[in-house]
Protein backbone atom coordinates (compact mmCIF):
# COMPACT_ATOMS: atom_id res chain seq x y z
CA UNK A 1 0.00 0.00 0.00
CA UNK A 2 1.31 3.43 -0.93
CA UNK A 3 1.86 5.95 1.82
CA UNK A 4 0.81 8.64 -0.67
CA UNK A 5 -2.88 8.92 -1.44
CA UNK A 6 -4.91 11.65 -3.10
CA UNK A 7 -6.66 12.21 0.23
CA UNK A 8 -3.35 12.84 2.01
CA UNK A 9 -2.21 15.22 -0.71
CA UNK A 10 -5.52 17.08 -0.58
CA UNK A 11 -5.30 17.31 3.21
CA UNK A 12 -1.92 19.03 2.95
CA UNK A 13 -3.03 21.27 0.06
CA UNK A 14 -6.09 22.35 2.04
CA UNK A 15 -3.66 24.37 4.15
CA UNK A 16 -2.36 26.10 1.02
CA UNK A 17 -5.22 28.20 -0.29
CA UNK A 18 -4.30 30.89 -2.80
CA UNK A 19 -1.20 31.54 -4.87
CA UNK A 20 0.55 33.42 -2.08
CA UNK A 21 0.32 30.28 0.08
CA UNK A 22 1.63 27.85 -2.54
CA UNK A 23 3.91 24.95 -1.66
CA UNK A 24 6.66 23.53 -3.87
CA UNK A 25 6.73 19.85 -4.73
CA UNK A 26 9.63 18.91 -2.44
CA UNK A 27 8.00 20.49 0.60
CA UNK A 28 4.58 19.11 -0.35
CA UNK A 29 6.05 15.62 -0.67
CA UNK A 30 7.81 15.94 2.70
CA UNK A 31 4.57 16.99 4.39
CA UNK A 32 2.61 14.16 2.78
CA UNK A 33 5.05 11.38 3.62
CA UNK A 34 5.96 12.61 7.09
CA UNK A 35 9.00 10.79 8.47
CA UNK A 36 9.64 8.55 5.46
CA UNK A 37 12.80 9.39 3.51
CA UNK A 38 11.92 11.55 0.49
CA UNK A 39 12.75 10.19 -2.95
CA UNK A 40 11.98 11.22 -6.52
CA UNK A 41 9.59 8.28 -6.63
CA UNK A 42 7.47 9.90 -3.91
CA UNK A 43 7.48 13.20 -5.80
CA UNK A 44 6.11 11.39 -8.85
CA UNK A 45 3.41 9.77 -6.68
CA UNK A 46 2.39 13.18 -5.33
CA UNK A 47 2.15 14.55 -8.88
CA UNK A 48 0.04 11.53 -9.88
CA UNK A 49 -2.23 12.14 -6.89
CA UNK A 50 -2.60 15.78 -7.92
CA UNK A 51 -3.52 14.69 -11.46
CA UNK A 52 -6.12 12.33 -10.02
CA UNK A 53 -7.57 15.06 -7.82
CA UNK A 54 -7.73 17.45 -10.76
CA UNK A 55 -9.52 14.81 -12.83
CA UNK A 56 -12.09 14.65 -10.02
CA UNK A 57 -12.56 18.42 -10.30
CA UNK A 58 -10.37 19.74 -7.48
CA UNK A 59 -9.22 23.29 -8.14
CA UNK A 60 -5.53 22.58 -7.65
CA UNK A 61 -3.42 25.23 -9.32
CA UNK A 62 0.31 25.50 -9.81
CA UNK A 63 3.01 27.83 -11.00
CA UNK A 64 6.79 27.54 -11.07
CA UNK A 65 7.14 30.55 -8.79
CA UNK A 66 4.51 29.61 -6.21
CA UNK A 67 4.21 25.82 -6.34
CA UNK A 68 0.90 24.04 -5.79
CA UNK A 69 -2.13 25.60 -4.15
CA UNK A 70 -5.90 25.45 -4.14
CA UNK A 71 -7.49 28.34 -6.02
CA UNK A 72 -8.72 31.10 -3.75
CA UNK A 73 -10.24 33.16 -6.56
CA UNK A 74 -11.86 32.64 -9.93
CA UNK A 75 -8.87 34.45 -11.47
CA UNK A 76 -6.38 31.93 -10.02
CA UNK A 77 -8.45 29.05 -11.37
CA UNK A 78 -8.84 30.70 -14.77
CA UNK A 79 -5.07 31.26 -15.01
CA UNK A 80 -4.49 27.56 -14.39
CA UNK A 81 -7.16 26.57 -16.91
CA UNK A 82 -5.50 28.87 -19.47
CA UNK A 83 -2.17 27.11 -18.83
CA UNK A 84 -3.83 23.77 -19.55
CA UNK A 85 -5.50 25.14 -22.69
CA UNK A 86 -2.15 26.41 -23.92
CA UNK A 87 -0.56 22.98 -23.39
CA UNK A 88 -3.43 21.31 -25.22
CA UNK A 89 -2.95 23.63 -28.21
CA UNK A 90 0.80 23.00 -28.25
CA UNK A 91 0.29 19.22 -28.14
CA UNK A 92 -2.37 19.42 -30.88
CA UNK A 93 0.10 21.32 -33.08
CA UNK A 94 2.66 18.56 -32.55
CA UNK A 95 0.12 15.89 -33.49
CA UNK A 96 -0.83 17.84 -36.60
CA UNK A 97 2.79 18.34 -37.67
CA UNK A 98 3.74 14.72 -37.07
CA UNK A 99 0.66 13.48 -38.92
CA UNK A 100 1.62 15.42 -42.05
CA UNK A 101 4.87 13.52 -42.52
CA UNK A 102 4.71 10.73 -45.09
CA UNK A 103 4.65 7.20 -43.73
CA UNK A 104 7.73 6.42 -45.83
CA UNK A 105 9.79 8.24 -43.23
CA UNK A 106 8.62 5.79 -40.59
CA UNK A 107 10.05 2.95 -42.63
CA UNK A 108 13.48 4.60 -42.65
CA UNK A 109 13.11 5.89 -46.18
CA UNK A 110 13.67 9.52 -45.39
CA UNK A 111 14.29 11.72 -48.36
CA UNK A 112 16.63 14.67 -48.59
CA UNK A 113 14.82 17.92 -48.97
CA UNK A 114 15.94 20.13 -51.83
CA UNK A 115 17.59 23.38 -50.84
Amino acid sequence: MSIITPQKVLAVLSRHIGKSNGIHINQLTAEVIGNAPATRHFGRQVRNAIASLRQQGSHICSSPAHGYYIAATAEELENTLNQFRSRIKAEANIVKAMSRQPLLELAGQQQLKEA
